[in-house]
């Protein structure tokens, strides 16, 4: 496994993804999007085209090191777009406020002007807020779809809907991740105001009806680290494409250096139990094929080094998280 703080390869990554912000504003990806020095430019720009050939910036992941794009270098771009932060859930961690918001969406024939102008898109991603639940969002997907078939639609959702949606969400959708908060209910329905149930059902179906590409992500808190087991023994039981685990920088949020060492001890015994589940799943995840993502904060805290991972016979399916570290 890679370093979480080796540079990744180099390349102009603002040739191959864009992020478009809920407020418009246009990112080299999504993890840059509140950092002003790597604002390339606004959604209505006129110069964007140009402002994107000009950009420089200085920016390092686990993936990929940023460096300015020449002539040379192909644009084929993932567009990430935040189509407005309407939303259904009031996430107590919500980074971008989305509970709060009250704002519509004015951005839709922006974002027409900007995929018209790319030059090659390989795929587009849309989130909120809850793309599901804006009604505009998806009178502008559809429209999009049936204009330009030749770009494949992305989602990024909290599942939160009636499984009434499915075909819809499959009919529009080739790749759908849905995110959880937390996997008990009295949990989940503190950190997000809407009930787990709603969520395990259409996550499920999605999984199962096979009709679209479906991947789980867990994202680690103080709240519900402890309850990451059970997700994984629910996730890996359905046999979805990817199963991730991303951790919201629990440690900025927690004091491990107390007399008692309290958290030290739940920590550990969380990650006894993360090892217990993921061991107990090899045969069946790799019966699926479905590949486990873990970023290297979560890889850390709960112990989940390379040793581990070869002795559980978890090396092909147990993986880097490919952005995050």
């Amino acid at each position: 496994m890679r370093s979480p703080c080796t540079p990744g390869t180099e390349r102009p990554c603002h040739y191959r993804e864009l992020f478009v912000t809920s407020s418009g504003g246009v990112y080299p990806c999504c993890l840059t999007w509140n950092v002003p020095a790597l604002r390339i430019g606004h959604i209505t720009d006129r110069d964007l085209e140009e402002r994107i050939r000009a950009f420089e910036g200085t920016c390092r992941c686990a993936s990929f090191t940023l460096r300015k794009g020449g002539p040379s270098d192909p644009r084929d771009y993932k567009l990430n777009v935040e189509t407005g932060l309407a939303c259904n859930g009031r996430c107590a961690m919500c980074c971008v406020d989305a509970p709060s918001s009250r704002g519509g969406y004015e951005y839709y024939a922006d974002l027409e002007r900007l995929i018209a102008g790319l030059p090659s898109i390989n795929h587009i991603v849309v989130q909120g807020g809850e793309v599901l639940i804006q009604k505009r969002t998806m009178e502008w997907l559809r429209a999009l779809a049936a204009r330009r078939p030749d770009i494949p639609l992305a989602l990024i959702t909290n599942g939160n809907v009636d499984e009434g949606m499915l075909p819809e969400v499959e009919s529009l959708f080739f790749n759908v991740l849905v995110s959880v908060y937390g996997f008990q209910d009295e949990t989940y329905r503190r950190i997000t105001c809407m009930e787990l149930e709603k969520t395990r059902r259409f996550a499920t179906e999605l999984v199962w009806r096979k009709k679209t590409t479906a991947h789980l992500k867990y994202l680690v808190t103080p709240l519900n680290l402890h309850e990451l087991p059970l997700f994984l023994r629910w996730a890996a039981s359905l046999g979805p494409e990817t199963i991730s685990v991303i951790d919201a920088n629990t440690a900025r949020y927690i004091n491990r250096a107390t007399e008692d060492r309290f958290w030290d001890t739940v920590i550990v015994r969380t990650g006894d139990a993360v090892r217990g589940e993921l061991a107990a799943s090899a045969e069946a995840l790799a019966a699926s094929g479905t590949i486990v993502l873990i970023d290297a904060l979560s890889r850390e805290m709960f112990g989940l080094d390379e040793g581990f991972v070869a002795r559980a016979g978890l090396s092909e399916t147990v993986l880097p998280n490919p952005m995050v570290g």
